[in-house]
């Protein structure tokens, strides 16, 4: 039996649409993948059976679309005050990167959100005073 000749001979019903269901009713079988790739025929596993997929309520639509996509990665951003104080101390964007363990892009990245100038915004001070 070829899979034009099956998809034809599969029963239809007259279903009502489901609400907030993008998903419509359908029939659903296995067939052995490795006997249709060798001869072309479709030998059936399991019987078809029918399927309708469950109804999405518009609290349940909202709630799917809140979840995150990618897992929350925890920062290891330090407060501005911890970061003024490594400013302070005069330690370079690349040993404040390696004491938090990351990169000195990210550190500069921080400082710029805080507001905050970095090494040489301390020697402009410097030199004013």
């Amino acid at each position: 039996m070829r899979l034009e000749q099956l998809r034809s001979g599969i029963p239809t019903t007259n279903v009502d649409p489901l609400p907030r269901s993008y998903a419509k009713p359908c029939f659903r079988g296995v067939m052995d993948k490795t006997h249709y790739d060798l001869t072309g025929e479709v030998k059936m596993v399991e019987e078809f059976q029918e399927y309708v997929p469950p109804v999405v309520t518009e609290e349940v639509a909202v709630a799917q679309k809140m979840i995150r996509k990618r897992p929350l990665i925890m920062s290891n951003k330090p407060s501005r005050d911890q970061l003024e104080i490594y400013l302070r101390n005069g330690m370079s964007f690349a040993e404040i990167a390696m004491k938090r363990d990351t990169s000195v892009a990210t550190v500069g990245n921080w400082i710029r959100s805080y507001g905050l100038q970095g090494i040489k915004g301390k020697k402009k001070l410097e030199g004013a005073l």
